[in-house]
């Protein structure tokens, strides 16, 4: 009888582990062990006629470069993982400059918004604040490494 109650033990951890791996890749609806759902929409607010290229990266995705002329946004979404370590890094370039920025970092986002909006100004990126209805949570570049 132990032998049984032990297998059917590992049996459930089993099929509980790969339920939160299938809803996590996002084969399996969310049942709420994960997290909603996030958007990352990122605008071109450099002021002027400057384009903005920007390529996004994650430890598990390359999204790819993307040209945004002027007040042009680009948006990306994803899941953030269960174990809150997703994040998501940014290199913007516009002619006479390159710098990187952290665009999504679980453990300081994931609270704070499911659609993450960003305007990229000279000095770093702004994410809108639903508090007081403004980009005012400014953050500069990444320092150079």
């Amino acid at each position: 009888m132990a032998l049984f109650t032990r297998n059917v033990g590992l049996l459930v951890l089993l099929v509980f582990v790969w339920s939160l791996t299938m809803c996590d890749a996002g084969i399996l609806p969310n049942v709420g062990a994960l997290p909603n759902v996030t958007h990352v929409n990122i605008t071109n607010d450099l002021g002027g006629d400057l384009t903005l290229t920007i390529h996004c990266k994650s430890a598990d995705d390359d999204l790819g470069a993307h040209v945004l002329p002027p007040l042009i946004s680009y948006e990306f979404v994803f899941r953030p993982n269960m174990w809150w370590t997703t994040q998501y890094f940014c290199l913007v370039e516009w002619p006479g400059a390159s710098h990187y920025i952290d665009i999504y970092i679980q453990k300081r986002d994931q609270d704070r918004c499911d659609i993450c909006m960003w305007v990229i100004v000279p000095y770093g990126g702004c994410l809108f604040n639903y508090k007081t209805r403004q980009y005012d949570i400014c953050y500069p570049w990444n320092p150079p490494s």
